[in-house]
């Protein structure tokens, strides 16, 4: 229960730090936008092709244009995100990679 696909399994490996992040995600982000463009860039790293679409869609009723969304893939080389995006993606791309 310890890796999925080469990842840690954060249910397998602390029950408590997955209950932690579940309570935080069902708690929602007062900026929805951010937190959406977060969830995504996650997912992409992660390489799951169902939390993609599922977060692409979410981004997307949350207003974030098709341009922002396909750069979340490199947004490291992407004008599109203001300095706090930048902050929270490269965040993300330190706690998931």
């Amino acid at each position: 229960m310890g890796a999925v696909g080469g990842r840690i399994s954060l249910k397998g490996q602390s029950k408590d730090g997955y209950r932690a992040m579940a309570a935080l995600a069902r708690a929602g982000h007062p900026d929805h936008v951010l937190s959406e463009i977060v969830k995504l860039r996650a997912s992409r790293l992660n390489n799951c092709r169902y939390c993609i679409d599922m977060h692409t869609a979410a981004a997307q009723k949350a207003g974030v244009g098709d341009d922002r969304i396909a750069a979340t893939a490199d947004w490291a080389d992407s004008p599109l995100f203001d300095e706090r995006e930048r902050t929270a993606l490269a965040l993300t791309d330190l706690l998931t990679v």
